[in-house]
């Protein structure tokens, strides 16, 4: 049962997000601004966030730049904001995912489900397409001085240092990682990542690839094992270690 944190000043529609989220199996949680917020956080866990961009004179940016590098809560961020650059920030910033208001709240409910199961993906849910090491966990995946744990989602260095990725990006991370030396197109990498509901502007992987390399190179990365392929998309660059 995901637990779920709703944060908006609206009370009506924070009624109705709790209504749906319940009705789809959701323990939820109501804030309706940043200080109840984080006050929640600190009192439970939670493992999903979903946050209204304008919060009175608070900016809901501000809580997913709090919570973007914890691995155990995944951020949804809603706004009324539809530009395509909105999406951009928000996802830039680090949030998982990026709903328009007004919006069908069984699609939240849906989303909801999504980034929770990203949180922890199950045993058996490498591709078939994956290369696991010769021995050893077929889950955890060795390049070079890389580790990818793909049950504890984490990318940790070879002295055991793990990198703060948020949930989508480990998941972008898993997503090269058990398709080693593939070149995926944007559009394969988010059709991989959101599914149905794959945002329109393909700037989000981008942003994303861009920040992971940031986070492998000051965790020592001399060379991110993500490659730029001009023209068709990014590759994984090395093989499984055995």
């Amino acid at each position: 049962m995901p637990r779920v944190l709703v944060v908006d000043d609206d009370p009506l529609m924070i009624k109705l997000i709790e209504r749906v989220l319940q009705d789809a199996g959701c323990k939820v949680v109501t804030a309706s601004g940043m200080a109840e917020a984080l006050a929640a956080v600190d009192r439970q866990p939670i493992d999903v966030a979903v946050i209204d961009l304008i919060l009175g004179d608070e900016n809901g940016l501000d809580l997913v730049a709090a919570w973007r590098d914890r691995p155990d809560m995944a951020l949804i961020v809603i706004s009324t904001k539809a530009h395509a650059i909105d999406r951009v920030v928000g996802i830039e910033m680090g949030a998982d995912d990026y709903l328009i208001k007004p919006f069908e709240p069984r699609e939240l409910a849906a989303r909801v489900r999504r980034v929770f199961k990203r949180l922890k993906p199950p045993a058996a849910g490498l591709s078939s397409s994956s290369t696991p090491p010769a021995n050893g966990d077929a889950n955890i995946l060795r390049f070079d001085n890389w580790t990818v744990d793909c049950d504890a989602c984490t990318l940790a260095t070879a002295d055991g240092d793990r990198v703060p990725l948020t949930s989508t990006e480990f998941r972008l991370v898993e997503i090269f990682a058990t398709r080693p030396n593939r070149v995926l197109s944007r559009e394969q990498l988010l059709d991989l990542l959101y599914g149905n509901a794959t945002p329109s502007s393909d700037r989000a992987v981008d942003v994303m690839i861009t920040k992971i390399r940031q986070k492998m190179a000051d965790a020592g990365a001399a060379d991110p094992l993500i490659r730029t392929v001009r023209g068709l998309g990014y590759q994984w660059t090395a093989g499984p270690s055995p």
